[in-house]
């Protein structure tokens, strides 16, 4: 186990000496969390969701405190997040299926994931890696409490831990959930099940919900500054539910969405920001490991030989595919909200290739498949643009190889205020210390959109709008920057104007105009 967790931070700590993440503006905003949280601010939730818990900035502003105010440190939380969680795998397996070897290989496995594994576990975007631990560490405590009754053990204290880290789980990412709701009925049925006091049964059930209790109090002072119905909406999904129509229909695409979109990175044949297959040279290798690992499970379920522990990581599954269709979020084809299903994943592709080795000595060539395919596709991306990046919108997908050209520019001309779209603003603001800021009051649609929602800290927006001397950066939209010539124009403004890589800068302005007075509003 050692072994394999020395090769897993190898393989992180390669990719980020090629610098192969891009510094994104959702990991930004954690970045500056951060360092607010540093200065004494004490936020609850992600600046501007009130679904996603703002532990990961605590975490990473303890590490700003030890290492000090770094991009690579974010990196290194989220390592040694996703190091604890394979740990946790390991011991879940040697727990749950009574071996030692099925917990190996699924920590082999994870230590080399999918690219979109790899991605979300390496960067920030306000709590996967929390979410992931906290799954598999829920998952670990089902089974330990299971095995400790059936030793007649007291499990008083780790029921209180279980629900204490469910309503974390809620509060750092509700996706956490498709975690705790299979662990906590599974729990549930195998008390109602057992022989003994009932008394004992209602007595660890209080104790799990006074856990539960504990572990939501942030979400639960939330709500009694702000009231209930935003956490509730943001829970499930009101920021992405964009659709209309007759909700048979939504199921129906975002179904189609799965097949289609999220089958195939949930298994690596495609990053989360292109729908092209990667390395069909390697694609054999990936479809032979499938296809075994799928007949072997296909075998046990028929005869009903999968153990318990294996029908509970194959709800986990099916409760997550049934959350994607049936909410807004399965309107997102990035392939983020399946990055906890590389958990039960790979414990289920553990006990599979366990079964392979009783009879046959190619388990081994089996795992080679895995880890051959998964290692050439995530390093061919690392080494060419857009490299491993979050976004999966092409006008997003801005070239951050340039962002000290352009601080330095701005530090030169001193342009310290002015206006950008949501992709500059905040990676611009922790990048430079906080000494320029740039709201995002821009549209990066091309079709000039624009929502309130970007501007996520509502002090940058105040010291831009008192500030006389203002610039404008603009990013991969033409029509944006079309728009912006003719309304300087129109208006009788001179300017001076700078091409730095994907940054296209207007400043020195003759005349103080604001994104209002140009046409660009919220359209929310």
């Amino acid at each position: 186990m050692g072994i394999i967790l020395i090769v897993a931070f190898a393989w992180k700590g390669l990719l980020l000496a090629w610098h192969a993440f891009p510094f994104n503006s959702d990991e930004a905003i954690v970045a500056l969390m951060a360092k607010h949280i540093l200065a004494g601010e004490r936020p609850i939730f992600f600046y501007g969701q009130a679904y996603m818990g703002s532990l990961d900035a605590y975490l990473v502003a303890l590490g700003f405190m030890i290492l000090g105010q770094k991009v690579i440190v974010i990196r290194i939380v989220q390592s040694i997040l996703y190091g604890l969680t394979i740990l946790c795998t390991y011991f879940i397996g040697k727990m749950a299926f009574q071996s030692s070897k099925i917990g190996l290989i699924a920590a082999l496995m994870l230590a080399f994931p999918t690219v979109n594994g790899t991605l979300y576990t390496t960067i920030s975007l306000g709590g996967y890696g929390e979410a992931c631990l906290i799954g598999s560490l829920l998952l670990y405590l089902a089974f330990k409490n299971q095995a400790d009754l059936q030793e007649s053990k007291p499990i008083g204290m780790k029921m209180l831990i279980f629900g204490f880290l469910t309503g974390l789980g809620i509060w750092v990412h509700g996706i956490t959930l498709i975690f705790s709701l299979p662990a906590g009925l599974y729990l549930v049925y195998y008390f109602y099940n057992q022989k003994g006091s009932r008394q004992n049964y209602i007595q660890w059930l209080g104790l799990g919900m006074t856990g539960f209790v504990l572990g939501l109090l942030p979400i639960l002072f939330y709500v009694f500054q702000h009231g209930v119905q935003t956490v509730w909406a943001e829970l499930f999904g009101s920021a992405v539910a964009v659709e209309t129509g007759f909700w048979l229909a939504t199921w129906l695409s975002h179904l189609f969405s799965l097949v289609l979109f999220g089958i195939p990175v949930l298994f690596g044949m495609r990053p989360p920001w292109t729908t092209t297959i990667q390395q069909l040279y390697f694609f054999p290798l990936l479809i032979g490991f499938l296809v075994v690992v799928g007949f072997i499970l296909y075998r046990e379920l028929r005869t009903r030989t999968l153990p318990a522990a294996g029908t509970l990581c194959i709800a986990i599954l099916l409760l997550l595919f049934a959350t994607f269709i049936g909410t807004s979020f399965g309107i997102d084809p990035s392939g983020r909200y399946f990055v906890p299903l590389m958990i039960p994943g790979a414990l289920l592709a553990g006990y599979a290739i366990s079964k392979l080795m009783a009879n046959h000595k190619a388990w081994g060539l089996l795992i080679a498949c895995w880890c051959v395919y998964q290692i050439a596709v995530t390093g061919s991306l690392a080494l060419k643009p857009p490299y491993l990046t979050t976004q999966f919108y092409t006008p997003a997908m801005v070239d951050h190889g340039y962002n000290q050209q352009l601080i330095d520019f701005l530090h030169e001309n001193e342009l310290t205020t002015g206006y950008t779209n949501y992709w500059v603003a905040y990676p611009l603001a922790f990048l430079s210390g906080e000494e320029l800021i740039y709201v995002p009051q821009l549209p990066y649609h091309p079709d000039l959109r624009f929502t309130e929602r970007d501007n996520r800290y509502l002090p940058y927006l105040d010291k831009v709008t008192g500030s006389t001397e203002i610039s404008y950066i603009v990013t991969r939209n033409p029509e944006l920057d079309e728009n912006l010539v003719e309304q300087f124009t129109q208006a009788g403004i001179d300017y001076s104007y700078q091409e730095i890589g994907d940054y296209h800068i207007y400043y020195h302005l003759s005349s103080d105009i604001r994104p209002d007075e140009l046409g660009f509003s919220s359209q929310d």
